[in-house]
């Protein structure tokens, strides 16, 4: 997204509607700064910034919820709970939890 890019009449609009020099003055220094590519970069780059953060976030949150799942769907074999309810009430799919009970399975064994 670039500054005030969306809207290129935005400032003159402003320009119009408000004639308080205060105002007039923010309105002088948004369209001073709408010109500066330097400006306009670093705007977009700290845009980016937090779009990444968010992805970060996002993917971190989705990851603990995943994890999660998986430790419901453990405790639940553990319950001898049918798969088919297990794949309902944690959304994994029931690959995932034949993988779990394969491990579980086997560690059971060598104890």
């Amino acid at each position: 997204m670039e500054f005030m890019g969306n809207k290129p009449d935005t400032i003159s609009n402003l320009k119009e509607k408000y004639k308080d020099g205060d105002v007039m003055a923010f309105v002088n220094k948004a369209e001073e700064l709408s010109k500066s590519t330097e400006f306009i970069n670093y705007y977009n780059y700290e845009e980016n910034h937090e779009s990444e953060k968010m992805d970060f976030y996002n993917t971190g949150k989705n990851e603990g919820e995943h994890q999660r799942s998986i430790e419901i769907a453990k405790n639940l074999l553990d319950l001898d709970i049918e798969i088919n309810k297990i794949v309902k009430a944690t959304g994994l799919t029931e690959e995932e939890i034949n993988c779990f009970k394969e491990s579980s399975n086997k560690n059971a064994e060598e104890e």
